[in-house]
Order: structure tokens, then sequence, then C-alpha cells
């Protein structure tokens, strides 16, 4: 009965996210690549023997650690994707702002360039 609590739980995971996506043309893929690890998920649930025999296949021991350190690796990889796209953001807003200053210094250059007679 838990397990499909927990299938139910990835599911609606899978949804608030599918919901709240990006208008990108990545969207596709980011689906695609969510639906495989939701249902590398579901797999892993409803059959949790597959982590242990992948485990022992890895040499890893048990399929708890292969798990935690699957996820581990992936918490760090979600970090540095955000952390390049927070630097991407700010970099874009920097370069609005640097053209939109520029913009304004001209006009107000123009502007006081024609009323000066002299």
């Amino acid at each position: 009965m838990a397990a499909w609590i927990f299938v139910a739980a990835v599911v609606l995971g899978v949804v608030i996210v599918w919901r709240l996506g990006s208008s990108t043309k990545g969207r596709a893929s980011k689906r695609l690549v969510l639906i495989g690890f939701a249902a590398l998920v579901v797999v892993t649930i409803v059959n949790p023997e597959i982590t242990t025999r992948a485990a022992s296949w890895l040499g890893v021991g048990r399929g708890a650690d292969l798990v935690f350190y699957l996820t581990a690796i992936g918490l760090m990889l979600l970090a540095a994707l955000t952390y390049i796209s927070h630097r991407r953001t700010e970099n874009r807003i920097a370069e609005i702002v640097s053209a939109q200053a520029a913009d304004r210094a001209v006009a107000t250059w123009e502007a006081t360039d024609r009323s000066d007679p002299g």
C-alpha cells in the first residue's frame, strides 16, 4: 500500500512541474527527462529489488546506498544548473540595464545639446 502512495506522490510532482514549467523551446526535452525520471522512480518504488541488484552490480553494497549516492549527485547537478541559470539571468539584466542607461544618456545629451544655443 505504501508503494502506491509514493507512486501517487511522484505522479502529483510530475503534474505540478508540468503545469508550472516555462514556455521555452526546450520544454519538450525537459518534459521527456521528467517523464523518464518519474518512470524510473515508479519502477524502483514498485520493485525495490532493482536497486539492490543494480547496487551489487556496481559494487556499491545496498540499494539504499545507491539511491542515496544518486540523489546526492542529482542534487549537486541541480544546484549547479540553478547557479548557472541565475548567473545568466543576472548577466542579461545587467545588459538590459546598461543599454537602457546608455539610451537615456544619449537622449539627455541630445535634449541638452539642442537647447544650448552656444
